[in-house]
């Protein structure tokens, strides 16, 4: 079985690209925050993620949130009076996922030795020759890979650890 970016997803063959990709981004918004509940001193509600507003959000067609082809083209003309032009134009603001996928770059020898000799490859748990074009290939990862890939990186880290202690019991 293949990794399911979104469950929802499989269903939703029959919508626009467009609205598929707004529903993807709504449904991280909506699961980004699950803090450890014993440290939660009080429920956490974002108020402008209310059904109501995700609703009217999902109600605006695709064509007019990109109108002449500009992200966020409803949201810039909004505000165009009160905010800075330089901002209005700007394209891209930075990601953590750009941070991160810098700081992979960096430590790609050692991620190569952790992620592709690792307990997890070994265990049969992970492919080996799936992650090889990443790590050995340098070949692009997008975020349907991205996000698995750390994932796969924290899971080893944990196993390396949890493996080395389950020696010394």
């Amino acid at each position: 079985m293949g990794y399911v970016w979104q469950p929802w997803s499989e269903d939703a063959a029959d919508l626009p690209p467009g609205k598929r990709w707004q529903i993807g981004l709504l449904a991280c918004l909506l699961h980004r925050h699950r803090p450890v509940p014993e440290l939660q001193y009080a429920a956490e509600h974002h108020p402008f993620f209310s059904q109501p507003l995700v609703e009217l959000c999902l109600r605006i067609p695709i064509y007019t949130l990109l109108r002449g082809g500009i992200d966020r083209a409803l949201e810039r003309a909004a505000f165009r009076d009160i905010v800075p032009g330089t901002i209005i134009r700007r394209e891209h603001k930075g990601t953590v996922a750009m941070t991160a996928m810098s700081k992979i770059r960096e430590c790609l020898p050692f991620l190569r030795e952790l992620v592709l000799d690792g307990v997890l490859v070994k265990e049969r748990i992970i492919d080996r020759f799936t992650l090889e074009p990443y790590l050995i290939g340098n070949r692009p990862m997008n975020h349907r890979v991205f996000w698995p890939f750390l994932s796969c990186i924290a899971a080893e880290v944990w196993a390396q650890k949890w493996d080395a202690t389950a020696w010394r019991l």
